[in-house]
């Protein structure tokens, strides 16, 4: 189990959830355009940077429509030839999948600094996994690929960790008010969802409390090592495709499980602790 060989495992649901992100782009280019939801001409306002200064002009080049759609072929030029190369596992296309990695991250970053609204912490997660695995792919120190990989998944351990404790400490999820007030919502909810759970207080504290103490506990989960790794995945897995299902974030579930694989070579470390 070499970190490289995880890299690559995480590399597939990563290069699916940044296609399927690039897509997505193109599919609503309209709301690029000026006039649009994201139109620059608005979104440049957002930032200094983009707004005046010397770099403004050479932004403006890049993120006005249609220019920006050429970040969203970046990313999806990326996430092939990763793909291709997660898939077919071959050698000579190690330096090659850390260099889309790069390309990845470099393409999402800049779309992060022009389109600032509706980021998530799926769009962190996939910016920290690829520059693990950027390093991971691209280093041929040993120890620097371990670290690397061992960094994806202690920040998705605190990623539920911070979560975890920030529900915890908000009367809302603790009274059970939470999930049914977020599946009420338009944008992100499920009304029939919502509306069954208001008249089922019990399974809505049971569905709130379930999602407190599952991110709470991951971070102590993996100090069971292995077998801990098999309940966050297995848990974790069905949490976010739940989410997906109900509220429409796909995205979650492939850019938190491009670091599932992760967590298992940092249980293969705790493993050898306690043997």
């Amino acid at each position: 189990m070499s970190p490289q060989s995880i890299a690559l495992w995480c590399a597939i649901p990563l290069a699916i959830g940044v296609a399927i992100d690039s897509l997505e782009l193109v599919a609503d280019r309209a709301q690029l355009q000026e006039g649009g939801l994201y139109g620059y001409a608005v979104l440049a306002t957002g930032r200094p940077m983009t707004l005046w200064g010397p770099f403004a002009p050479l932004f403006g080049a890049v993120f006005r429509y249609p220019a920006v759609l050429g970040l969203a072929g970046a990313q999806l030029l990326g996430a092939t030839c990763l793909l291709l190369a997660a898939t077919m596992r071959t050698p000579a296309l190690i330096a090659p999948a850390g260099l889309a990695c790069l390309l990845i991250m470099a393409s999402r970053m800049l779309l992060y600094v022009r389109n600032q609204l509706g980021l998530d912490g799926a769009d962190q997660m996939t910016l920290v996994v690829c520059t693990g695995l950027s390093v991971a792919l691209l280093v041929p120190d040993y120890g620097a690929q371990l670290l690397a990989i061992d960094y994806v998944a202690a920040q998705l351990l605190l990623s539920y960790a911070v979560a975890g404790i920030a529900k915890a400490v908000s009367p809302v999820w603790r009274s059970g008010r939470a999930v049914p007030g977020i599946m009420s919502t338009i944008g992100y909810g499920s009304p029939a969802v919502g509306g069954f759970l208001k008249r089922n207080p019990t399974l809505a504290k049971a569905a709130c409390w379930s999602v407190i103490l599952f991110e709470c506990s991951a971070p102590l989960m993996i100090l069971l090592g292995t077998p801990g790794a098999l309940v966050i995945v297995a848990v974790g897995l069905g949490f976010h495709v739940s989410i997906a299902v109900l509220m429409g974030l796909n995205n979650f579930v492939w850019s938190f499980g491009a670091a599932y694989p992760a967590l298992f070579l940092l249980a293969h470390s705790i493993d050898t602790l306690w043997h």
